[in-house]
């Protein structure tokens, strides 16, 4: 996604009171159109923020083995690692069947 199209995405802010259904409709949409969620929390603070990320790509920057330990195919790797070419992205099919 470009750097421009990020900056268009909405910000979900947790602490926002109103009607719950209707925030989590609209994250579900968010995520279906962009496959993207920019959430603001405000329990959350810069440091854990930071820690997060370097947490994320510590656990990235290990060798392929290391992180296909986490592979969970039982559960159709809705947690842990996803090995290359399980996935495929919407756009794909719609490109290979183009004419």
């Amino acid at each position: 996604m470009a750097e421009a199209e990020l900056a268009d995405l909405p910000v979900f802010d947790l602490a926002v009171e109103g009607e719950l259904g209707a925030q989590c409709a609209a994250m579900a949409q968010c995520i279906h159109e962009t496959g993207c969620l920019v959430v603001r929390d405000a329990r959350v603070t810069e440091e854990d923020n930071v820690k997060f990320v370097d947490m994320m790509q510590r656990y990235y920057a290990q060798s392929k083995e290391a992180k296909m330990a986490d592979a969970r195919p039982d559960i159709h790797y809705q947690v842990g690692v996803t090995p290359e070419f399980v996935e495929t992205a919407k756009c794909a099919g719609a490109v290979a069947s183009a004419p």
